[in-house]
C-alpha cells in the first residue's frame, strides 16, 4: 500500500506530522508500533524460553517430528500471509501472518536458548541490544553505505544459506560461519531501521518493518549464543 503526501490532508500536531487518510500514523506513534510489536515478540520468546529452562521434561515438546515439520513451515506461510494482507489492504490478515511468523519461530528460539546457561543467554541478549543499538544509529548516520551493503548482504545471506545446508549434509559447522552471518544481519539492521524511520507511517509499513527487525535481531542472537554460550552439563 502506497499513499502520497497531501499537504491539503495533513496537520500539525506539535512537532510531527498526522496523517489525515486512512491508515496513517503520526511518525511518534509509528515508532512506538515497531518497537511496540518487537518488543512484544521477544517477550514471548523470553516467556517460551524460561517456561522451557524451568518446567521439567518441557524440552522433549520439540523433539516432536511434528512441532519441528511445523517449526520449519509455519514461519515461512505467517510470512506469505503476512504480505498476502499487505497486497489487500488487510491489517488483521497481516496481523495473522505476524503472530504465525513469530511463534512458530520463536519456539525453536526458545527452545535451543534453554540448551544453554542463563548468564550465557543474558550476555547474548546483552550483546545483541548492543549490537542492534550500534548498527541502528550507524544507518542513520551513514545511510549510503548501508545502501550498497544491502545487495552485498542479501547475496552473502543467499550464499550463506547454500553453504549451511550443504555443511550440514557432512556434520561440520565453522565458527566463522557465525561471524560471517553476523556481520551480514549487522548491514540488514543499519538498512532496515533506517528503511523504517524513513518510510510512510502507516500501520502496514510498521508490521513489514517489525518483521524484518525481529528477524535481524533473532539472527544476531542466535549466532552469539552459538559462538560464546556456555551450553548446560
Amino acid at each position: 500500500m502506497s499513499w502520497e503526501y497531501d499537504h491539503t490532508d495533513r496537520v500539525l500536531n506539535e512537532d510531527f506530522l498526522v496523517r489525515a487518510k486512512p491508515g496513517g500514523l503520526s511518525r511518534r506513534v509509528y515508532n512506538l508500533l515497531i518497537g511496540g510489536i518487537v518488543t512484544a515478540s521477544l517477550v514471548i520468546i523470553g516467556l517460551m524460553y524460561a517456561y522451557f529452562d524451568t518446567v521439567p521434561g518441557a524440552m522433549n515438546f520439540m523433539l516432536d517430528p511434528a512441532v519441528c515439520i511445523g517449526c520449519i513451515i509455519l514461519p515461512f506461510v505467517g510470512i506469505l500471509v503476512m504480505f498476502i494482507g499487505k497486497g489487500r489492504d488487510s491489517i488483521p490478515m497481516m496481523i495473522v501472518g505476524y503472530s504465525i511468523m513469530t511463534l512458530t519461530l520463536g519456539l525453536p528460539v526458545a527452545w535451543a536458548s534453554a540448551e544453554y546457561t542463563a548468564l550465557s543467554v543474558l550476555n547474548a541478549v546483552v550483546a545483541t541490544a548492543v549490537i542492534t543499538a550500534t548498527f541502528a544509529t550507524l544507518g542513520f548516520i551513514r545511510p549510503d553505505i548501508f545502501r550498497r551493503l544491502y545487495v552485498v548482504c542479501f547475496w552473502g545471506l543467499t550464499a550463506m544459506i547454500i553453504i549451511e545446508l550443504i555443511m550440514l549434509l557432512f556434520g561440520v559447522h565453522h565458527t566463522w560461519q557465525d561471524w560471517v552471518v553476523i556481520a551480514i544481519f549487522c548491514g540488514f539492521i543499519g538498512r532496515d531501521f533506517y528503511n523504517a524511520a524513513n518510510d510512510e507511517p502507516t500501520v502496514d509499513n510498521a508490521i513489514i518493518y517489525a518483521c524484518d527487525i525481529f528477524l535481524d535481531i533473532v539472527n544476531v542472537f542466535l549466532r552469539i549464543l552459538n559462538i560464546a554460550g556456555e551450553r548446560k552439563r
